[in-house]
């Protein structure tokens, strides 16, 4: 089995994304919390170099889904209401990934890098806002290689997005490698 490895990958999973919000003042002593919190989705497709048995290299598109919450707040007539706040995000990322192997099929894997993230915030399906940046992303996961060039992986990715308190995405993916460097 040759060390070096370009591959392509395509993935599906749980995507969880929470952001706590300053709560609503209803009155003295009384609060109303318009924390967002949930999951859906999450789907990635991603391509890889292996460079040596030890690391790779990762660049790849993950959409962490859409996640809804009821919140109290006022409409557009100014009366206090239960809106619907949403949060969809997607990203792109560049990862530097660290491998252990553990027996000839299989292997762990760290993963640390760039995101560079889109969100888009609504209230009541109008689009509220639209932030974006660059983050940090980490991850651990483990792969089973013996089935040739079609392989498979489970993974966990951290993306610590700016204005979030959560986003993760856990994964399992299918990936083709294309051997080289025999």
């Amino acid at each position: 089995m040759a060390d070096a490895d370009a591959y392509g990958c395509a993935g599906v999973g749980y995507g969880a994304q929470a952001i706590d919000q300053p709560p609503l003042i209803l009155g003295p002593g009384q609060l109303a919390s318009r924390d967002i919190e949930g999951s859906d989705l999450a789907w990635q497709l991603f391509a890889g170099l292996r460079l040596h048995r030890h690391m790779a290299i990762e660049a790849g598109y993950v959409d962490l889904g859409s996640v809804k919450q009821v919140v109290p707040g006022f409409n557009d007539l100014g009366q206090f209401a239960q809106l619907t706040e949403s949060v969809a995000t997607t990203a792109v990322e560049a990862t530097l990934v660290g491998i252990w192997p553990l027996s000839r099929d299989f292997e762990l894997f760290g993963k640390v890098g760039l995101v560079a993230w889109d969100a888009e915030r609504g209230l009541d399906g109008a689009i509220t806002g639209e932030p974006d940046g660059e983050d940090l992303a980490y991850g651990l996961g483990v792969a089973y290689r013996g089935t040739g060039r079609l392989r498979f992986r489970v993974q966990g990715m951290q993306y610590d997005l700016d204005g979030f308190d959560e986003s993760i995405a856990v994964t399992a993916a299918v990936y083709y490698a294309l051997p080289f460097g025999r």
